[in-house]
């Protein structure tokens, strides 16, 4: 572009080009240059300076405009944007054709996009922190405000929404319907003076979201999320069962050289999923059959204080409370555990590894041998040498009791189980506890036991409990609150349910965990299935797992598997005890069934269960142990694990049976996400064809909570998750289609507890989907062009997929049914003719009747009919006799005939209605 106006830009932002001779360019110096092309040459002229050569929009100080989007119509009509508010309209009056508007704003506008096919008078406007206005001509509106800022990074306020910076805006299907969409970016961008003299570009606190609008939230076209409704993917609850909410595991895992933050309601990715878990374990509670409790299984900020001189250390220097664990458990209590207490349900907490203080800080500063090292899913993690427990006491003092000292729960009733331990030095909250939750008529529906296995064993924390148990330490107390009644001292009533809640699990059966398990699980694996417990809950491992104890140190699903359903109690173990050497022997061959008698044997547990006899002695069964441990923490693979193998985050409800049979216990799974979606390879099937649905769900993005030691910029999180396994409870289904509108199902079936708004289940002969995989199958093609909807359903959220199912090419339709209609009353046709009669005999006396007169004889009055239904038409009537012929005349032996009237009724074809 030739010419002095060039002087003027330091740098071209955006083009718009609505015709192929015609362009506009806009710079970040506030000049705006208008393109005509003639033949094959471009001539340029900048349109937004006056005769002083000063760019339209500049302030009082002169300074110029810092443009950022624009967008012109065919018409030469539009819109300019730029930071501190600047909006230019185009009008294209000769001489002037760019004019600024007033707003009454000083936000940073970023975007903008015009109503498509129209004359460049109606834009869709963005800008930061999420703001985007509407613009009619000259009048602008707030369609969304703009959010606060975020927190103070590098001496700057950073956004929390984030600028918009790309905008859609669509026609509906009817005049009046518009839909509009608008994108923000987590990462500004933001350049920070360095003190060395350098820039740095540091980002903000926003994440990658997308805002959708609608002008009718009724058209299901418009509205991505209303096209069908979610289908129960569990089983229908059961009468007198009890429900209890599972999460764990909420802290952050900071770099090598970072530290932790307090929670403080940003959107790092631990608060930001944290949160969601709060909110949807809430939402749940409310629904009937919800759960009435929740656990935490420990773990709640990650890395905490030091309890050595190097106190509130770290890599921020002498004196910062960047890692101070009483300020991080006391925030945690106020933004985690206190709401379930506001809603009225309440919570029961066990303490984590990462709650305990730690001898010293870990960092870069600090390495081993002060700080141990260990191996999570081959990524080498740094933590800290467990300490003392005082600090994670005192900050959970003020929670309900029996786990505090605080007030109890008004709306749900925990009766605390008598301990007669004494309280330890310090005093706080118990490191271990058991409560009966009772029903609205005082009873006992499950008890509760809390554990201590903070330290990787049951019996190693005796020391550090409280209260201190005199006998026996946490084993024997323990006993004494699953034993069930009517054995002297229990107090456990017989049947019911017993739940106990720790931090580490008894096993692993992913790679890289084993090393986190507790060191003595077979003795408390051979306790628990002693006194019938009904499951365990555990977590800090770092993703999520179902497994089941059939005995001490006997587990399925075998080391190395992935999430499976629940196996069959009276069906053999297939799997054995690892060897010294790490490797298990293979199962079914006599070295693997000498090496388990011999581990069970060697624990003191009683023999494996008969597979001939189904026995179960005492010390054997079938115990389920749930591990849910994502709540917020990064996954302990580093983010490689597959969903089909646990690895999201989330949390799980529980469902005891009335029975307390452990068999019958229901675990659901279930993730956070913002939003479900559903592809497949086509719409369209073919008679032998499959296709497989495949459902994502989206978890909440958020960003890394840690400070990094160097300049590096924080990174955001997402993560996407496969939903093809029981690892996350889902149901895939296959409905009939609205034939109108095959892009919904149909409604016409009746509402039943599985569909309960109408859906129609499909025809098995026509295709079938697999409930787990989403594999959707085809039958014969017998069957005329058939419309269906593949639903994924996970909790209260849905995706659908429209599909076809084609005949087979020889199909041919059957023949229309023939339709049979009420007979139609028509009017008898009357037919007169002379046949002859038997002659009756002469009477005696009479003389021979004279002959007739020739000429149209006269037919006595019919005798009456039946009354016919009135029609539109008259009766015909009987027809004349030729004319000029005249009758042909008796026989003269004959007497006059007599008249034979027959009634027929006419038959009437009705074409079908169409």
């Amino acid at each position: 572009i030739p010419g002095p106006e060039v002087a003027h830009s330091t740098g071209f932002v955006g083009v718009a080009m609505p015709r192929p001779d015609q362009a506009w360019l806009i710079t970040d110096a506030g000049v705006i240059f208008a393109g005509h092309r003639s033949g094959g040459s471009w001539s340029w002229a900048a349109e937004t300076l006056d005769a002083e050569s000063r760019a339209l929009g500049a302030d009082i100080g002169g300074h110029a405009p810092e443009l950022r989007a624009i967008a012109i119509a065919a018409n030469g009509h539009g819109y300019a944007v730029g930071n501190h508010g600047v909006l230019l309209q185009r009008t294209g009056e000769p001489g002037h054709p760019w004019r600024r508007l007033a707003i009454g704003r000083r936000d940073d506008l970023t975007a903008v996009t015009l109503s498509p096919g129209g004359d460049g008078s109606k834009a869709l406007i963005g800008g930061h922190n999420g703001l985007i206005l509407t613009a009619l001509g000259p009048r602008v509106a707030v369609a969304r405000s703009a959010d606060y800022f975020g927190s103070v990074l590098a001496f700057r306020f950073n956004e929390l929404t984030g600028p918009v910076v790309g905008l859609a805006l669509l026609p509906g299907l009817r005049p009046g319907q518009v839909e509009a969409w608008a994108a923000t970016t987590g990462y500004a961008g933001t350049p920070a003076p360095t003190t060395n003299g350098g820039v740095n570009t540091q980002p903000n606190n926003a994440l990658n979201q997308l805002f959708h609008y609608s002008s009718d939230p009724s058209e299901a076209l418009l509205d991505p999320t209303g096209r069908a409704q979610p289908l129960s993917d569990v089983p229908a609850p059961r009468s007198g069962e009890t429900s209890v909410a599972a999460f764990g595991n909420t802290g952050c895992e900071p770099p090598q050289g970072g530290v932790c933050q307090a929670f403080g309601g940003t959107t790092a990715d631990h608060e930001v999923i944290a949160q969601r878990v709060v909110d949807e374990i809430l939402a749940a509670s409310k629904r009937p059959g919800g759960p009435r409790l929740a656990l935490f299984t420990g773990d709640a900020t990650g890395q905490t204080s030091s309890a050595g001189s190097n106190a509130g250390e770290s890599t921020l220097g002498p004196g910062s409370n960047a890692i101070d664990g009483p300020i991080k458990l006391r925030r945690w209590t106020e933004l985690i555990a206190d709401r379930f207490r506001t809603a009225g349900l309440p919570m029961l907490g066990a303490i984590g590894p990462r709650d305990v203080s730690d001898t010293q800080a870990c960092s870069p500063t600090n390495p081993p041998p002060h700080c141990e090292e260990f191996r999570a899913g081959g990524k080498g993690v740094h933590q800290a040498v467990p300490g003392e427990n005082l600090m994670w006491r005192t900050a959970m003092t003020g929670q309900a009791a029996p786990w505090g000292t605080g007030p109890a729960h008004t709306t749900v009733t925990l009766r605390p189980v008598e301990d007669p331990g004494s309280a330890a030095p310090g005093g706080g909250a118990h490191t271990h506890y058991a409560a009966d939750l009772l029903n609205g008529d005082g009873q006992a529906v499950a008890r509760i036991a809390v554990i201590d296995t903070a330290f990787r064993s049951l019996t190693g924390a005796d020391p550090v409990q409280n209260p201190l148990e005199p006998n026996g330490g946490q084993s024997t107390w323990l006993d004494s609150v699953l034993c069930q009644a009517p054995a002297a001292g229990c107090t456990r009533a017989a049947n019911e349910p017993a739940v106990v809640l720790s931090s580490t699990p008894t096993y692993s059966y992913q790679p890289g965990s084993s090393s986190d398990t507790q060191l003595d699980g077979a003795t408390l694996e051979n306790q628990l299935l002693k006194d019938h417990a009904t499951l365990v809950v555990s977590g800090h491992l770092g993703w999520n797992a179902l497994y089941w104890a059939v005995a001490a140190g006997v587990h399925q699903p075998c080391p190395g598997s992935d999430y499976q359903a629940a196996p069959d109690p009276a069906g053999p173990v297939t799997c054995t005890p690892a060897t010294a050497a790490g490797a298990p022997a293979p199962a079914g061959s006599p070295d693997a069934a000498a090496t388990l008698a011999d581990t069970i044997q060697g624990i003191g547990a009683p023999a494996p269960p008969s597979a001939a006899t189904g026995a179960s002695p005492a010390g054997t069964g079938m115990l389920p142990f749930l591990i849910t441990g994502t709540a917020g923490h990064p996954l302990d693979n580093g983010g490689s694990g597959t969903s089909q193998q646990g690895y999201w985050h989330g949390y799980s409800i529980v469902r005891l049976d009335k029975s307390g049979d452990p068999t019958r216990t229901i675990v659901e799974q279930r993730p956070v996400f913002d939003w479900l979606d559903l592809s497949a390879q086509t719409h369209t099937l073919a008679p032998g064809q499959h296709v497989t649905l495949h459902g994502v769900g989206r978890e909440p993005p958020g960003i890394s909570a840690s400070i990094p030691a160097n300049t590096e910029p924080i990174t955001q999180v997402a993560r996407f998750d496969t939903i093809n396994s029981r690892s996350i409870t889902h149901r895939y289904s296959l409905v009939k289609a609205d034939p109108a509108r095959p892009y919904l199902p149909a409604t016409s079936c009746p509402h039943t507890a599985a569909s309960p708004d109408g859906y129609c289940e499909l025809d098995p002969s026509v295709g079938q989907i697999n409930q787990t995989t989403g594999l959707v199958t085809t039958g014969r093609g017998n069957h005329a062009r058939a419309y269906a909807i593949g639903i994924l359903s996970v909790g209260e959220k849905a995706a659908s997929w429209p599909l076809v199912f084609e005949p087979r090419r020889s199909y041919t339709p059957p023949r229309a049914p023939t339709i049979a209609l009420p007979p139609v009353p028509i009017p008898p046709q009357v037919h007169v003719a002379a046949i002859a009669a038997t002659s009756p005999p002469p009477p005696p006396s009479a003389p021979p009747p004279a002959p007739p007169v020739v000429g149209t004889p006269t037919l006595p009055q019919l005798p009456g009919l039946p009354g016919l239904p009135p029609l539109n038409t008259p009766p015909p009537a009987a027809p004349p006799p030729p004319a000029g012929a005249p009758p042909p005349a008796p026989p003269a032996s004959q007497a006059p005939s007599a008249l034979s009237i027959s009634v027929s009724p006419q038959s009437v074809g009705f074409a079908p209605p169409s």
